[in-house]
């Protein structure tokens, strides 16, 4: 059972990740441990790097207000997958600071005002 693990493990990952845990002797268990070490050191830095685009995102950068809550939204569900979630309430501070100004500037402070603040789902609407 062991092999056909490890097979299994060797199989499904890429050549580099396979260069990293590769060990001599190594039982499946070992080696499923040594990738997930690799995973959790590289959490942390993902969960920096998504934040950093995820604090940047403007609606200037993409083409209209329905990619760019789209955006935010992907970049909030991939924090949680790094175990970084976003609040909603910064979720919804952040689709209103990233707003073109002029345009939406009404709506913006309407939103901002609002007590308490809507859900993302309806500041997006």
């Amino acid at each position: 059972m062991d092999a056909l693990v490890k097979q299994w493990i060797y199989s499904t990952i890429t050549l580099e990740l396979l260069q990293a845990i590769i060990l001599p002797g190594a039982t499946a268990q070992q080696l499923w441990d040594r990738l997930q070490e690799n995973f959790q050191d590289s959490r942390a830095t993902r969960a920096v790097y998504l934040e950093e685009q995820f604090n940047t995102t403007r609606l200037d950068s993409l083409s209209n207000v329905t990619d760019y809550c789209a955006r935010l939204k992907t970049l909030s569900d991939q924090l949680v997958n790094v175990s970084n979630p976003i609040s909603e309430t910064k979720m919804v501070l952040q689709l209103v600071s990233g707003l073109t100004r002029g345009e939406f500037d009404t709506i913006a402070t309407l939103t901002q005002q609002s007590d308490p603040l809507p859900s993302f789902n309806k500041a997006r609407s």
